[in-house]
């Protein structure tokens, strides 16, 4: 059993409050991404759970026991850096079987270790190569190598894919869920990336200033946003958002130059939202029609873009720019009038002073 657990962290950097009072499980076997902006505590949180950081206050369990005051090489707990951090004057086999020669453990299961280990990794040709023999790519598998050849009951990974191009990300993150999967352990991942958070993910965690905005299945997260900030953060392109005022007689969403229903999952919103909503709705969830319909919405083509297998518009709706996406022979010019129909299931409304997502009835 190798569940994470972390109780009322806080770190401070002087005035600085990197984290902010942060409870959070990190699932035995499930793999936990931890995303969100540069600065937002993601990679503090890492390192005080590797034991390189001391936390302000709170702590931190693994199986169970407490493990605040231990020492990191007495975690059982194994680090991918984003920068590789292989030795440059060792061998690929030396810098895989260095975790476990720091153990004293016997030349034959070192042996065993380090070829079985590269095997899976596909970097059983380049044992005897040293790291600037290699390419970022067969970097990253020789750091992944090392960090798994020990058998660690917990993988931390700070950005780990970071300094690949983006073909060589999305096979190495394909390779990385694989092994994860392969092995069963407990991995916390970090990056700020949202689309790798998002494939990787078996719990996302969404975090801005020290705080955790929003955690569960990526597909919940996505679908059902607490805040702005994390409808914005999560999905690319990010969340349309048009500030509206609420019309309580007619029932209605009201900004310049459009009036749209309130969806009827909403019930009634009541007075107090007279003053300011905020209507969210993504890229995918708009069509573009060429007409009015019945909850059509008037905009203007601002711009489009085409990227082969679909166009991604901007337009501007009520002096919003909105984007949307259409199919690839869809040609639409710069300042034609287009209707926009929303998919009225996926329209989300957010308090407008709060930012909070306003529950359905």
């Amino acid at each position: 059993m190798a569940e994470v657990r972390v109780e009322n962290l806080t770190k401070k950097f002087g005035n600085v409050v990197a984290l902010d009072h942060v409870s959070l499980t990190f699932e035995d076997q499930e793999l936990t991404v931890l995303v969100g902006p540069s600065g937002c505590g993601k990679t503090t949180l890492l390192r005080i759970v590797a034991g390189l950081e001391e936390s302000t206050e709170g702590y931190v369990y693994m199986g169970g026991k407490e493990i605040s005051n231990v020492q990191p090489w007495n975690r059982n707990m194994a680090m991918v850096f984003q920068n590789y951090a292989l030795y440059p004057h060792m061998t690929v086999f030396d810098n895989m079987a260095f975790p476990l020669r720091a153990r004293k453990m016997r030349k034959e299961y070192i042996l065993k270790q380090v070829q079985q280990t590269a095997q899976s990794l596909g970097v059983d040709q380049l044992l005897r190569r040293k790291p600037r023999e290699l390419s970022g790519g067969q970097m990253q598998r020789v750091a992944v190598g090392r960090a798994t050849v020990r058998q660690p009951e917990v993988f931390l990974m700070d950005e780990p894919l970071s300094n690949l191009d983006a073909k060589l990300r999305v096979e190495m993150r394909a390779e990385l869920k694989r092994l994860q999967k392969d092995l069963g352990v407990t991995t916390i991942y970090v990056t700020h990336d949202q689309a790798e958070a998002m494939t990787m993910a078996d719990k996302l965690v969404v975090m801005r200033d020290g705080k955790i905005q929003q955690e569960g299945a990526p597909e919940e997260v996505y679908a059902k946003p607490r805040n702005t900030f994390v409808a914005s953060f999560i999905g690319s392109p990010a969340m349309n958002f048009i500030k509206c005022t609420y019309n309580v007689e007619r029932r209605a969403l009201e900004a310049p130059s459009f009036q749209y229903p309130l969806p009827e999952r909403y019930g009634a919103l009541g007075h107090s939202h007279q003053d300011g909503v905020i209507l969210g709705v993504r890229p995918e969830k708009i069509r573009v029609l060429l007409t009015s319909g019945e909850r059509s919405v008037r905009a203007r083509v601002y711009v489009s873009e085409p990227l082969g297998k679909e166009n991604l518009l901007t337009l501007e709706v009520a002096g919003t720019l909105v984007k949307a996406i259409t199919a690839p022979e869809c040609r639409l010019s710069i300042g034609q009038d287009v209707w926009l129909d929303f998919d009225e299931e996926s329209v989300h409304l957010f308090d407008v002073d709060t930012t909070e997502a306003i529950s359905v009835a």
